[in-house]
């Protein structure tokens, strides 16, 4: 009898640690619950930063560099379809090798739709694959996306949760051509 007590009182006493261990590792705490203790949301701030061609920005131990951006006619030479090419430079400040992929890379139409990358049209460079310390790689990436007011190149850093947004403007990137 003793014996199935001290087993029962270790039960409970693991499920509570069991519990207390999961609000921990979990990242949520009681004040991410609402009156009811349902989970909400955390508002995103109004203040997100906005970077310009040319503009250098550190994430995660990178620096990425939006170098230049065109625009050009679409091969199938439609008004409401373009080619963005971005000009991308990555370089790694840290003491380790970081995986580089063209997913990490997205641009976003005035509707709000993201594009990825298209690999048929030839760019410039190889922009992925594996960046060793203290190196850096610069390469060109393409998107095919419908003509568009504006445009934002947006760099994700998946595993170390971290973006970075550009402006691309589509009359200034035809003036500059």
């Amino acid at each position: 009898m003793v014996l199935q007590k001290k087993i029962v009182a270790l039960l409970v006493l693991s499920m509570i640690l069991s519990f207390m261990l999961g609000f921990y590792l979990g990242g949520h705490s009681p004040k991410d619950t609402d009156a009811r203790g349902e989970w909400t949301a955390k508002p995103a701030s109004s203040q997100a930063d906005v970077f310009n061609i040319g503009d250098t920005v550190f994430i995660n131990g990178l620096h990425v560099t939006i170098n230049d951006a065109r625009l050009e006619e679409s091969e199938a030479g439609s008004v409401e379809e373009h080619i963005v090419i971005v000009d991308v430079t990555i370089e790694n400040t840290t003491d380790r090798i970081h995986e580089i992929s063209r997913y990490n890379m997205t641009l976003i139409d005035d509707q709000g739709y993201g594009h990825e990358h298209e690999s048929r049209i030839n760019t410039k460079g190889v922009l992925g694959g594996q960046l060793h310390p203290a190196r850096q790689m610069r390469g060109e990436i393409a998107y095919l996306v419908p003509s568009s007011s504006g445009y934002e190149f947006v760099y994700t850093d998946h595993l170390r949760t971290g973006q970075i947004v550009w402006e691309l403007d589509p009359k200034r990137l035809l003036e500059d051509q």
